[in-house]
Formats: C-alpha cells, structure tokens, sequence
C-alpha cells in the first residue's frame, strides 16, 4: 500500500478498490481451503470519500449528447452515444464492437460485448 501511494501516487479511492480486491481474493483462498488464514485479513482500507470528485453528464446535457447524436450526418454518432450512455459501455467495449456482434435473442436486438483484450463475449445488451 505504500508503495501504491508513494511512488505510484494512487489516490486514496482507487487504493481502496486496489485493497478490497486482494482481500477478497484472499478470503476466497481462505473459503476454498487453499490457505488456513488470510494474510490481508487484518489490512485496513484507506478511507476515501463517499461522493466521487468526478462529474458526469448532468440529465439536460445528456439530453442534448442524444440530440446532436440523432441529428448528425454521421450514423456511428448516434450508435456510440446510445451505447455509452443508454447501455452503459465503455470505450473499448464500444470500439471493440462489431456488426457482427448483432443478433436476435428472444425478441430483442442483442449485441454481444467483448471483454478487455478480447476476450469472449462477456455481456449482453439488449434494446427493445
């Protein structure tokens, strides 16, 4: 953890997240009965703030984000925007998608999403 802070300077949110995720791992470990007792047991989190100092979109402006998308010469606009902020993608989910990523599934239009590295299909979004 140190060294997370001082030379890689991590804020105190991102450390957090660092941290939970090793103990986690570690009381899996612990529940699998791969190890008698966990190491990170008794690691304390660092305390970060509960409200995040980034600011997203408000409702207005991403009301006109859908707007500008929808009226734009360009096609793909209106497609990114939507999944960006309508199906919750990220960038790379984005741009890691392909037309043929499309299908039918029960009635909905369903595009299959690659994980990080390309990994295989990890989740479905569905539109209606």
């Amino acid at each position: 953890m140190r060294w997370l802070q001082g030379v890689r300077q991590f804020k105190p949110s991102t450390l957090s997240r660092r941290v939970s995720v090793v103990r986690c791992f570690y009381r899996t470990c612990v529940i699998d009965t791969v190890l008698e007792s966990s190491p990170a047991a008794y690691v304390r989190r660092p305390s970060a703030p509960a409200e995040s100092p980034t600011l997203g979109l408000s409702h207005l402006q991403f009301e006109a984000m859908i707007v500008a998308g929808r009226t734009s010469q360009n096609q793909h606009d209106f497609a990114l925007v939507a999944m960006l902020g309508l199906l919750g993608s990220q960038i790379f989910e984005a741009c890691g998608s392909d037309i043929a990523d499309l299908g039918d599934e029960h009635g909905h239009r369903v595009l299959r999403v690659r994980g990080k590295g390309g990994e295989s299909p990890s989740c479905h979004c569905r539109q209606r």
